[in-house]
């Protein structure tokens, strides 16, 4: 069975971040959290043991809901975050740098638009989970791809979802709320996948054995799907195999009394780097930690 150690990154911004991401094939590692006034959604960039400022998005209300992706050669990055008006939620895709964002998708009278991810392998096509507030109210998740002509795509209910490009078609993991406490960041849940995704009303194969799942991330690679989830047993990552054989990869050098949330993912050709981050549980007011790991295929 594979094995991979991740360790601290001693790094300041992360006592404030509420979530790591990937972005591009280097790959980039992105931290994000609110600013002291609660006002703007900062973003960082880590290399090694520090971070440097990418920039601030002015919020009207709190959320540290964002996702990163890069245009490929030049990997220049694409932000794609949540921005909540009270009776609305919609989403914004802003090139870094840029003053001017695209509105994604039209705003709804009396709907949530949340959790935006970009699809991943998929270019600027975004996922994000929708609760609509018209007398059946019903969470879901959306698929949307980007462009002169957006092509809108349910993928089904569920409280949220990420989707995945292969090489055999589009791969979706979902996740669906189950009744329990909050665990780090996040409510808990089951997992599926449907690979290939063939239509929303799709139930595929339980991940993880069925136990509960709080904060996940997926990717396609070693010709198969890497999942990493957090667990009440700390982080567990699976390599997800076309015949759908879950095959498991030891995770080490995480203290077991923090609690952790945002595990990232990103894989190529020849390794595959985790990511993590994670807090004392309630109520200690410490500062967040970030681990970080590579696992050689």
């Amino acid at each position: 069975m594979s094995q991979i150690t991740l360790k601290p990154l001693l790094v300041k911004e992360a006592g404030t971040a509420r979530r790591v991401v990937f972005a591009g094939a280097s790959p980039r590692m992105i931290l994000g959290g609110l600013a002291e006034n609660m006002a703007a959604l900062e973003l960082f960039e880590v290399k090694g043991q520090k971070a440097s400022p990418l920039t601030t998005i002015k919020l009207l209300l709190p959320t540290t809901e964002f996702d990163v992706t890069a245009t490929d050669p030049g990997e220049e990055l694409i932000i794609a975050y949540g921005y909540h008006g009270g009776a609305t939620s919609h989403l914004r895709i802003q090139p870094l740098g840029a003053k001017e964002w695209l509105q994604l998708p039209p705003r709804k009278t009396f709907a949530h638009e949340t959790h935006p991810r970009f699809v991943r392998g998929g270019g600027m096509a975004i996922v994000f989970s929708k609760y609509e507030h018209n007398g059946d109210d019903r969470e879901s998740a959306v698929l949307l791809e980007v462009g002169a002509k957006p092509r809108r795509m349910e993928l089904g209910s569920c409280t949220d979802a990420i989707a995945v490009e292969t090489t055999s078609g589009l791969a979706v993991v979902k996740k669906t709320l189950r009744s329990g406490a909050q665990f780090g960041n996040s409510p808990p849940g089951g997992l599926t996948l449907s690979w290939p995704w063939k239509s929303e009303t799709e139930i595929g194969p339980v991940l993880f054995d069925g136990r509960d799942v709080f904060d996940y991330d997926a990717v396609a690679g070693n010709d198969g799907i890497v999942i990493a989830a957090v667990t009440l047993t700390g982080l567990e990552v699976i390599l997800v195999a076309p015949d759908k054989k879950q095959q498991s990869i030891l995770v080490g050098g995480l203290p077991k009394d923090l609690e952790l949330f945002s595990p990232a993912l990103s894989v190529n050709d020849k390794e595959l780097s985790i990511a993590t981050l994670a807090q004392q549980p309630y109520p200690s007011k410490a500062p967040s930690s970030l681990f970080y790991g590579v696992h050689q295929w």
